[in-house]
């Protein structure tokens, strides 16, 4: 996992930086490929998940581990990301499951979330913190309940192939995803109801999908050739 600088957009040797802040440059501890990782909303950790089933929190000014990996999945994590105020992780894995971690003491909260039949994908936080969304193999979105750790509804049914990526508006009210089948759909998070038709302008397995600040846009990205993204 590589640490760059915004500014300069270059990445800098880990042995001329380790020990100044802020940190740049390389940051090993991983086992396997790195599938995910994120800053937390204060600045001041990065998590990274990986295929050696682990998952690792770095402190961004010097790049080292903060404490232990987290333990618990039996597969790949191919997702994790922080809550709005950075005190639990989400996080995605091809062992089926969903799990939930308190970030301070690093461990599982309750058991794992199950539902999904297949790996799962994505995972994410709504913005006010109080709903999982996630989306897998099984081509089925599903929404849980932080606080209970419990599923909302019936999971959310359109895609005709695997959902890669799930994604919030800003406002919480709306779910966009991506998917194998070329698609981006919009979703009513109250009602758990497609809203539209979905967006058919890509042309391959559709990646990635995100929402615009101010939530009126979305932009996407596939495995076109042409190198596109569309919004």
């Amino acid at each position: 996992m590589i640490l760059r600088d915004f500014k300069g957009l270059t990445s800098v040797p880990e042995s001329r930086l380790l020990g100044q802040a802020p940190f740049r440059g390389t940051i090993r501890g991983h086992g396997g490929i790195v599938y995910s990782t994120s800053f937390s909303h204060d600045g001041t950790k990065i998590v990274s998940s990986s295929s050696d089933k682990t998952i690792h929190l770095w402190d961004t000014n010097s790049g080292s581990q903060i404490g232990q990996p987290l333990v618990g999945h039996t597969d790949a994590v191919y997702s994790v990301m922080f809550s709005l105020d950075d005190t639990l992780l989400v996080s995605a894995s091809e062992d089926q499951t969903v799990r939930l971690w308190n970030v301070e003491s690093r461990e599982q909260i309750g058991r794992p979330l199950t539902g999904h039949n297949e790996r799962v994908k994505s995972a994410v936080f709504s913005p006010d913190g109080k709903i999982v969304a996630s989306g897998g193999r099984d081509k089925a979105i599903r929404l849980w309940d932080v606080h209970s750790r419990s599923p909302l509804r019936e999971p959310l049914i359109g895609h005709k192939e695997w959902v890669e990526s799930v994604t919030f508006s800003p406002d919480g009210k709306c779910l966009a995803s991506a998917s194998y089948d070329y698609t981006i759909r919009i979703w009513d998070v109250a009602s758990g109801l497609q809203v539209g038709e979905p967006f058919t302008g890509n042309r391959h397995y559709t990646f990635s999908v995100a929402f615009s600040p101010d939530g009126t846009r979305i932009v996407s990205a596939s495995g076109d050739i042409s190198g596109s993204i569309r919004m």
